[in-house]
Order: structure tokens, then sequence, then C-alpha cells
């Protein structure tokens, strides 16, 4: 595009998603121009067509940008979601650790009860037997 006076003909992209482009008006010199059949202005639809190129091109990369922000937002979402899950397994696996640490805290002092029940049926089995032997092996 050749730079003229104001009102020239000019491609803008839009703030929208879309991008949609808008073309202004040719201005009246322009118009004249391609009246008369100035060489110029000729050669002009060429470098029209490679703007609408390049503009479908940028289009096409913002699509694509735009398509790549989503991946990445799903992805950041996934990623969120896993570190929840992890953050939870975690917790389950500290709950159940307490929760081996009390079982054996319990099975500890079941094994104690267990051993003094055991050492006071000893002592006793210890203390009848020696109350039952036959008096003529005492001497």
């Amino acid at each position: 595009m050749q730079p003229t006076r104001a009102g020239s003909r000019h491609r803008t992209r839009s703030n929208t998603d879309e991008g949609n482009d808008q073309d202004t008006t040719p201005t009246d010199t322009q118009q004249a121009s391609e009246t008369v059949g100035d060489t110029h202005t000729q050669q002009q639809p060429s470098t029209t067509s490679k703007e609408d190129q390049m503009t479908q091109m940028c289009e096409a990369l913002c699509r694509r940008q735009d398509e790549m922000l989503n991946e990445l937002k799903n992805v950041r979402t996934e990623q969120e979601a896993a570190k929840d899950e992890l953050k939870d397994l975690k917790s389950g696996q500290e709950a159940a650790k307490h929760d081996l640490k009390s079982g054996q805290e319990d099975l500890k002092e079941e094994l104690r009860t267990i051993q003094d029940n055991l050492r006071i049926r000893i002592h006793t089995i210890q203390n009848t037997n020696l109350n039952n032997k036959p008096e003529s092996h005492a001497q």
C-alpha cells in the first residue's frame, strides 16, 4: 500500500477474537488515477492480493494462537486437578500412616497384656508345682 493523504485505503484489524478486517473506501485521488489508467494503480490489485494473503495468514496465525492458548488453559486446568488429586492422596497417605501407628500401638499394648498374663500363669504354675511337690523330695 502506498501512503497518501488522509482518508486513504487502510487495513485495520479489529480487537475482536475473529480478527475481522475492515477496509476504508479509496480516496478521490485513487479513484481518479484508476479512471485515467495510471500504471502504478494497475499494479495495485497484485499488492492488494498480497495484502489479502498476508491478512489471511495473520488471521490464521491468530486463530492458531487462540487454539494454543485454549489448549494451554486446558492443560493448566488438568494440572491443577492433578495437584488437587495429589494433595488428596498425600492427605490419605498421612491418615493411613496415623491409622497404622495407632494400630501398632494397640497391638503393642495387646501384646504386653498377653505377656503379662503369661507371666502370671507361669508364676502361678510354678508356685502350684512347688506346693504340690512331695515333701520327701524336698528333704
